[in-house]
Parts: C-alpha cells; sequence; structure tokens
C-alpha cells in the first residue's frame, strides 16, 4: 500500500529503542501482524511462463556483471603501452 496513516506511525514511534514500552513487549503484537499480512498469497506465476518467473531484461538484473577481472599481467601491460593521442 502507498498510503501512511496515523497508526502506521504510532507503531513507528512504538518500536522507537527509547520509546517506554520496549520492543519485547511488542513481539506478541509484531508476530500476530506479520501472520495477518503474511496470509496474502503471492500472486500466481503467468502461464507465459515456462520455466518459473519472469525476469525483467539482462540490463536490469543485478546479477549481470559489472566488472571485468584482470590479471596482473594485463594491468602491467596497459601501463606500458603509450595512450593514444585524439
Amino acid at each position: 500500500r502507498a498510503d501512511i496513516t496515523k497508526a502506521d506511525f504510532e507503531l513507528a514511534s512504538q518500536m522507537r529503542p527509547d520509546h517506554p514500552v520496549a520492543v519485547t513487549t511488542q513481539l506478541p503484537k509484531l508476530n500476530l501482524l506479520a501472520q495477518q499480512i503474511n496470509r496474502t498469497p503471492l500472486p500466481p506465476i503467468p502461464t507465459q511462463c515456462y520455466s518459473g518467473v519472469l525476469l525483467p531484461p539482462k540490463r536490469h538484473q543485478l546479477t549481470a556483471r559489472t566488472f571485468d577481472v584482470v590479471s596482473g599481467a594485463q594491468v602491467a601491460q596497459r601501463m606500458v603501452q603509450p595512450k593514444p593521442s585524439i
């Protein structure tokens, strides 16, 4: 949900460590709240998806490699080579 209610603010203020009511006394209440929220089932997997969950394109995946592994020899070779002039 996108909206924040007064109850959300009250719960957040009660969870502060310096609040008179300790967090440990709120654990049963949080457990019930978590059980209620977790009762909502996950959305079904689309039928056009044959191999499981549909992933975003490669460029939007965080699992894509974002670096290149170079050996010490490659680094040394690059340092010795003259840079091209523009």
